[in-house]
């Protein structure tokens, strides 16, 4: 097993992963707001930052609440005229004009870049963890 081939085919998957396009309300506009998936580690320490929220049978469910992970999430654009705006800087405050049904259809488009997508590779890689078969442990003796 080549390890280095490994990583570095993992390394271009992610590369090739498109990110998801969602429109809101922005002022009196519809404006396109663009998600890039992130790194497995950095997606499970944004997600650690948000943690559920008493009451929320959502937030429990998911582990995390997806509004804070929306609100801080680091890779964010507006499409203006098809060129992607880095509005990170910003991102805070226009969530915090966005309507209740932009920022839930913002987090379906965030958590599908970030867990949906990625098990459905899995699992059509024919790999998936829960209800796959069971490897037995190679014995070193043999």
């Amino acid at each position: 097993m080549d390890i280095d081939a490994l990583i570095a085919a993992q390394k271009a998957t992610l590369d090739k992963v498109r990110p998801v396009d969602q429109d809101v309300m922005l002022g009196d506009e519809i404006v396109t707001v663009r998600v890039w998936p992130l790194s497995g580690v950095a997606w499970r320490d944004l997600t650690a930052k948000h943690p559920w929220r008493e009451g929320s049978e959502f937030d429990q469910q998911l582990g995390y609440n997806l509004d804070g992970v929306v609100r801080d999430y680091p890779k964010v654009y507006l499409v203006a005229d098809g060129d992607p705006v880095n509005v990170t800087d910003k991102w805070p405050e226009i969530v915090d004009v966005l309507t209740g049904v932009d920022i839930k259809n913002l987090g379906f488009a965030v958590w599908g870049l970030n867990e949906f997508d990625p098990a459905n590779r899995m699992v059509s890689a024919g790999k998936a963890s829960k209800g796959g078969r069971a490897k037995k442990p190679s014995s070193p003796a043999n």
